[in-house]
């Protein structure tokens, strides 16, 4: 079985040899390292494509100029439509949302 104290002084090891290894394969194996343009990208169906689709739906279903509420409003711009949050029902009292602080103790 291996020990606590093997298994640290191992992982200290390997992240120490990082940047050494990197160092000595040199600028030869950055270069072959190059970005690859989205357009070359293609989920196939999974839990991420259905996401992303969802995500695409609801985005432009939203209207560009209650959207940009916020971004007007601290240009100092007039804005020209409601904030995104008008229209919302209030949160019921018990419920909490990611925005919302947890309860004091």
């Amino acid at each position: 079985m291996l020990s606590r104290r093997t298994f640290l002084l191992s992982a200290s090891a390997v992240a120490l040899a990082g940047p050494a290894l990197a160092e000595a394969l040199g600028k030869s194996a950055r270069e072959r390292v190059r970005p690859l343009p989205l357009e070359a990208v293609r989920l196939k169906p999974s839990i991420q494509k259905n996401a992303l689709e969802a995500n695409r739906r609801y985005l432009l279903e939203l209207q560009p100029d209650r959207l940009l509420h916020n971004f007007h409003k601290s240009a100092g711009l007039p804005p020209r439509a409601r904030s995104m949050a008008a229209g919302k029902p209030a949160a019921s009292p018990g419920t909490r949302s990611a925005t919302t602080s947890p309860p004091a103790r």
